[in-house]
């Protein structure tokens, strides 16, 4: 009789710990980590995952948010205190705005040098462009939020703006607690913890950079794997096409 097989494996902060610190060599049999040791891991730990936020788009990280535009709005702050109460963004990729109707249509990122080179910041209609300004903007609490800057000015109030966001991964608590992320990512996690705490152990350097050309292995499949399967399409460039029919 065949068994039932599960796919539930968890993986928490206090077994990411165990196991670099294993790596390291710091345990020996039957020995837990110290307090101490906790504390000191726990830190890296959760500057490793803030660090996660730079090694390109996760998907597992995306989240969706919506907002009822009212009209003339310029701006529209984001993160936990602001006017969308939501986790401040990494990044906005993409974003919609959504009529009466229910017909969405794409509002296109812009940098910032291209939205402050827009010649009227008050015109109105419909919004076609965003700039989203990541920066503080209350700096008494740190990643508190960011600034979604709109043009055209919405010239009704009927609108709904549809955020596509990466949102930031939540901090590793307590050595109890789970983290916020697949599967695939519990092996490459607790190598990069091994790495990053090793010098902090006085792991000898061959150790060391095996422990590091590890991690980068683990990460870099985590990375390749976690991208969106879509398809690809090419396009001449304008001035291309031009040239062309010359």
């Amino acid at each position: 009789m065949a068994t039932t097989n599960t796919t539930s494996f968890s993986y928490t902060t206090a077994d990411c710990i165990t196991d670099a610190l294993d790596i390291c060599g710091r345990l020996g049999a039957g020995a837990t980590p110290t307090t101490e040791d906790n504390t000191k891991c726990l830190r890296k730990l959760n500057l490793i995952i803030k660090n996660l936020n730079t090694r390109g788009y996760q998907i597992f990280v995306y989240k969706r948010a919506t907002y009822a535009l009212p009209a003339g709005t310029a701006s529209v702050t984001i993160g936990p205190t602001g006017t969308i109460a939501v986790p401040r963004p990494v990044r906005i990729p993409q974003a919609w705005i959504r009529d009466s109707n229910n017909i969405d249509q794409p509002v296109m990122p812009l940098s910032r040098s291209d939205f402050n080179n827009l010649s009227n910041k008050t015109s109105t209609g419909k919004p076609v462009n965003f700039y989203y300004d990541a920066q503080v903007v209350n700096g008494s609490t740190w990643n508190n939020l960011g600034t979604i800057n709109l043009w055209p000015l919405a010239d009704v109030a009927t609108y709904t703006l549809v955020l596509s966001y990466q949102a930031p991964l939540q901090d590793a608590g307590a050595t109890t607690t789970e983290f916020e992320l697949p599967q695939e990512w519990f092996l490459p996690l607790c190598w990069l913890l091994a790495a990053e705490i090793g010098p902090m152990y006085s792991v000898n350097l061959q150790k060391l950079q095996i422990i590091r050309a590890q991690a980068n292995e683990y990460i870099e499949n985590a990375v390749a794997f976690n991208q969106e399967e879509a398809s690809v399409y090419f396009t001449a460039s304008p001035e291309l096409a031009m040239q062309n029919s010359l």
